[in-house]
């Protein structure tokens, strides 16, 4: 997990990754995976944001939402949302990750905090839907970034259009649940009991969210 510090732009340690990571780049963040399979997916792989609880939004709130998520949409076509009881975001890795890298196990991986090389040609072909053939021996490397979302001030900005909101004004005192998961029946709903996690975390913000139950757990 790298995330943009304030004085990033004014500021560079050689000592800090993330320093020297987002140095001439406009990203808030850049989550990495790096994973090997204990099992072929059955189906696509998902990587999801999603909520322990359902959110109340006022007519403002969901008209600034709604326009974000419409933002989001029109820059990746597979994102998919919504705002109902059980609020998520949720896209296909292979077309809405940023990286994929497949290494074979006689090759050495991408570093993790450094750049995740990509041919073009492989991004192209991810984006105009090339399934990746899921195996458990190759080490699979994702990454994902967004000038949009600044987790230390807990907060969505830089959108065309719509002024920066904070996300507890959203979330209330919610963590964010991220996760990789896989689903024994894709049938587009990506109901609760058909999903698969295969790499599951939550983000929190000590000064504006509560902590969530996996992060009590940790902290105990």
């Amino acid at each position: 997990v790298l995330i943009r510090i304030p004085d990033n732009d004014t500021r560079f340690s050689n000592n800090d990754i993330a320093s020297c990571h987002f140095r001439n780049k406009q990203r808030r963040f850049e989550f990495q995976f790096q994973v090997k399979l204990k099992k072929a997916p059955a189906g696509r792989v998902y990587f999801g944001c999603e909520l322990y609880e359902s959110i109340k939004l006022g007519m403002i709130q969901r008209a600034f939402v709604s326009a974000a998520m419409a933002f989001v949409k029109s820059t990746n076509s597979s994102f998919h949302y919504s705002l109902n009881d059980a609020a998520h975001m949720v896209f296909p890795v292979e077309e809405g990750m940023n990286r994929v890298v497949a290494t074979p196990p006689d090759q050495e991986p991408p570093r993790l905090g450094s750049d995740i090389e990509e041919t073009e040609a492989s991004i192209k072909a991810r984006k105009k839907g090339m399934p990746v053939l899921w195996n458990t021996e190759d080490t699979y490397t994702f990454a994902l970034w967004s000038a949009y979302v600044d987790f230390l001030e807990w907060r969505v900005l830089n959108l065309p259009g719509i002024r920066p909101f904070s996300l507890s004004n959203v979330l209330g005192s919610q963590p964010i649940v991220l996760t990789l998961y896989d689903l024994v029946n894709d049938s587009g709903h990506h109901a609760k009991d058909d999903k698969i996690d295969i790499v599951k975390f939550e983000m929190c913000n000590v000064e504006q969210s509560g902590i969530g139950p996996a992060t009590q757990k940790y902290l105990e």
